[in-house]
């Protein structure tokens, strides 16, 4: 298959518009992962009791227990309770809970 000049033409402008169109998406993306955060920093804490919070993460409740005792989870109490805000956890803060996604995804029960 041959190209003629006029589709190669074609073809070059539309590589020469890849910069300039990937810088605006870089844009665009930037100013709504912006507002996503600000929803995000404006929700209400999504507070669960201890075992909700070990279901939500696939640990044991007695490893939640620990990681509570520890200060190792942001938790709040209520009342005589205590509910652990899933909402400022993440895998780079709570221990062990990137590793275990993985195991758990995969299927594999070590």
């Amino acid at each position: 298959m041959t190209l003629d000049a006029r589709a190669l033409t074609v073809a070059l402008e539309a590589l020469l518009e890849v910069p300039d169109r990937l810088a605006a998406f870089e844009r665009r993306f930037a100013s709504v992962e912006s507002q996503l955060s600000s929803l995000v920093t404006a929700l209400p804490p999504l507070l669960v009791p201890v075992t909700e919070a070990a279901a939500a993460l696939k640990v044991s409740v007695p490893t939640m227990r620990r990681w509570v005792r520890a200060g190792a989870v942001p938790v709040v109490r209520v009342g005589n309770t205590i509910r652990v805000d899933l909402s400022r956890l993440s895998p780079k803060t709570t221990p062990g809970v990137a590793s275990q996604r993985v195991i758990c995804g995969k299927g594999s029960h070590g």
